[in-house]
């Protein structure tokens, strides 16, 4: 929690906030997480294996999973993580239009 609200809802909200997105999804393997991000916006959930849920479970691992489980054409995928809820919004749009403009088969900030 931060705020009185859940990390979470401040990721989903920076993606509504963003207007790139025609869809934002939730990747998870709790039906709890799955309840709360509901509550932030139109959201669909991804239910993760728990095989892929583990502490040394990778990025890769959770990206693939939801790619074969969105059934829409996208043109990229932006993971935005809960665990960062004081970025900005503009830095996040700015990074996805330069990612968009670039010939990167990747962008990740640090």
């Amino acid at each position: 929690m931060l705020g009185n609200k859940p990390l979470i809802g401040w990721a989903i909200e920076q993606c509504f906030k963003l207007n790139l997105f025609s869809k934002v999804y939730i990747s998870t393997d709790s039906k709890k997480y799955a309840h709360i991000a509901k509550k932030y916006g139109n959201v669909e959930i991804i239910m993760r294996p728990k095989k892929i849920s583990k502490d040394k479970s990778t990025d890769y691992e959770m990206i693939n999973h939801a790619m074969r489980n969105i059934s829409v054409n996208y043109d990229f995928i932006a993971h935005i993580r809960p665990t960062s809820p004081l970025r900005k919004v503009k830095y996040i749009k700015k990074a996805i239009k330069f990612f968009i403009k670039s010939n990167y088969s990747s962008l990740r900030s640090v």
